[in-house]
């Protein structure tokens, strides 16, 4: 196993094949982390680059924060990924696995989050949404969905609380897509 409990910059390429603790501060602004185990972050993890392999588990806690820096930025999650803090995404986020949002996730202007065929992304806290969001899989809101940018549903979205479609953005139900309102749930829509 690996811990980091104090200041650890990245220049290149660090693979995890076993299990990686940040108690502390990990600069990968100009490196890459792949992940094929477990990985928990607890505090403050930068990077431009972020893989989470098939079977293998990441998970941002409580109070931690996960930035995907730049226009070139990206986070491949094909296993597991479970965010109790923050995750300020930029670039290109792919999920082919299941990912579990339960506190804030930012998708920046310009920035692609895509749910592949036979993936999952649960929102149970905030999803504040200034880029692009494409649905092929099944994209469950618990709580809050707050869309600036634009969303494009071609699976099935299930809405269980709120959607709130802001002045100038646009969400599609696409042909083929799914929308579900559950009990009590609405969309505001301004866009």
């Amino acid at each position: 196993s690996f811990t980091n409990s104090g200041s650890f910059t990245l220049q290149t390429t660090l693979v995890n094949q076993g299990a990686i603790t940040n108690n502390g501060t990990i600069d990968a602004t100009n490196g890459t982390l792949q992940t094929g185990g477990t990985f928990d972050n607890n505090q403050t993890l930068t990077t431009k680059s972020l893989t989470i392999n098939a079977s293998s588990n990441f998970t941002n806690n409580y109070g931690a924060t996960l930035n995907i820096t730049g226009a070139a930025g990206v986070l491949v999650m094909n296993g597991n990924f479970t965010n109790n803090g923050a995750v300020n995404a930029s670039g290109t986020m792919t999920v082919s696995g299941i990912f579990n949002n339960n506190v804030t996730l930012n998708v920046a202007a310009a920035t692609v989050l895509t749910v592949n065929a036979g993936a999952q992304l649960t929102n149970a806290g905030t999803l504040d949404n200034s880029g692009f969001v494409q649905n092929y899989g099944t994209f469950t809101n618990g709580q809050t969905f707050i869309n600036k940018g634009e969303a494009n549903n071609f699976a099935t979205f299930n809405n269980n609380n709120l959607v709130d479609n802001r002045t100038g953005a646009s969400f599609f139900n696409r042909p083929g897509g799914t929308l579900g309102m559950g009990y009590g749930s609405k969309i505001l829509n301004a866009g």
